[in-house]
């Protein structure tokens, strides 16, 4: 399943985001905001203090209407460091 990771800042409807592959075993995966990239033009840097909701996106781009899947999103959290992160997606 392809799930894109997605910030989003409403006040100016600003999005950004990054694909993530996720399959049937137990993973853990981290996504930087370095390698997100900007929807419709939204500025770059990602202006983290306009952002203030983190989507998981499963669409009908990558997935059939109609597939069935669970993804499960356990201690997902911001984590700082040398290059902030959001620590993602671990599917059962």
């Amino acid at each position: 399943m392809r799930v894109s990771v997605q910030l989003r800042a409403p006040a100016t409807g600003a999005r950004w985001l990054r694909s993530v592959v996720v399959d049937g075993d137990p993973q853990v995966g981290y996504v930087t905001f370095a390698e997100m990239t900007s929807i419709d033009r939204a500025p770059s840097p990602i202006p983290l203090s306009a952002v203030d909701s983190i989507l998981f996106v499963v669409d009908t781009t990558n997935t059939p209407p109609g597939r069935e899947g669970t993804l499960w999103l356990e201690d997902v959290r911001l984590e700082r460091a040398a290059d902030p992160q959001v620590r993602t997606v671990s599917s059962k």
